[in-house]
C-alpha cells in the first residue's frame, strides 16, 4: 500500500473513531442514569475521599495506564476491522466485479 493510501486510510480510521466515540458518549450519558451505576460511584467517591493521598495519586496512576490500555487495544481491533473491511472489498472487486 502506497503511503498516501495508508495516510488516507489512517484519516478515515481517526475520523469514524471519533464520530463513534462521540455517539458512544451520548449514549453513555443515558446509561449512567442507571440507579445501580450512580450508587456504585457514589460509594467509591466515598472510598476514594477517605484514602492518603499517595494512596489516591497510585489508584489513579493504575487506572490511567488500565484506561490507556483499553484505548491501545479497542484502536488495534477497530483498525485492524478497518483493514480487514478494506481486503475484502478488493477481494470481492477483484472476484466479482464492481462492489458498491
Amino acid at each position: 500500500m502506497a503511503k498516501t493510501d495508508k495516510e488516507f486510510i489512517d484519516f478515515i480510521m481517526r475520523e469514524r473513531m471519533q464520530l463513534n466515540y462521540a455517539r458512544m458518549r451520548e449514549n453513555q450519558e443515558v446509561e449512567m442514569e442507571d440507579e445501580e451505576d450512580l450508587e456504585t460511584e457514589q460509594k467509591c467517591k466515598e472510598v476514594l475521599s477517605r484514602l492518603a493521598k499517595e494512596d489516591l495519586m497510585c489508584i489513579e496512576l493504575y487506572y490511567e495506564a488500565m484506561v490507556r490500555n483499553f484505548a491501545r487495544e479497542n484502536e488495534f481491533y477497530y483498525r485492524t476491522g478497518i483493514k480487514d473491511g478494506y481486503m475484502l472489498r478488493a477481494y470481492l472487486e477483484k472476484h466479482m466485479g464492481n462492489v458498491a
